[in-house]
């Protein structure tokens, strides 16, 4: 989807293959993606790395909570999702 981010979960989730794929896409020539849902992404390269980007400062939010010793994702939601209205 050109206006949202994706959910990798389990079981059938690997952010392992979900990041190489976003990795395999910065690799190639696209100009213009077209989404199922949404309009045209025509800044392709900026659009990927952004989803990239995302996923990083997530696994980084992820650690630190797990470093503070919060180890429930119901713990772990307040502190990395603070600028959502529940």
């Amino acid at each position: 989807m050109g206006w949202s981010t994706s959910v990798i979960g389990p079981p059938d989730g690997d952010m392992t293959a979900y990041m190489e794929s976003l990795e395999k896409l910065q690799q190639r020539d696209d100009q213009v993606y077209w989404p199922t849902h949404g309009t045209a992404i025509r800044e392709v390269q900026p659009f990927v790395q952004a989803f990239i980007d995302h996923r990083l400062e997530r696994e980084q939010q992820i650690l630190a909570c797990l470093k503070d010793g919060l180890t429930r994702i119901p713990d772990m939601v307040p502190v990395m999702y603070t600028t959502t209205d529940p």
